[in-house]
């Protein structure tokens, strides 16, 4: 079973990016509905691991990218024994 784990500094990232939303639309719901689409993104690339966004192991091994909106999420996949996969943001 996939599991999505955003890391902190993704988390911050989404804070500032619902900040700079709320302060440029002046509406709280509107940042909220795009850091839940956001968000609804990422589960969906996690479901469906190497087939959704673009290869960056040039980078590293198992990092991939894809775009949403002004935004590139960048990702990536590895396995642990308790988890088949785990997709980090």
């Amino acid at each position: 079973m996939a599991r999505l784990v955003f890391r902190a500094a993704a988390l911050r990232n989404l804070a500032d990016i619902a900040a700079y939303i709320e302060r440029e639309s002046g509406s709280g719901a509107v940042a909220e509905a795009y850091i839940t689409r956001l968000t609804d993104y990422c589960e969906n690339l996690a479901t469906l691991p190497g087939l959704m966004g673009r290869d960056r192991s040039e980078l590293r091994v198992g990092y991939r990218s894809a775009n949403f909106g002004n935004h590139v999420v960048s990702c990536a996949t590895w396995t642990k024994p308790a988890h088949a996969a785990t997709y980090t943001w």
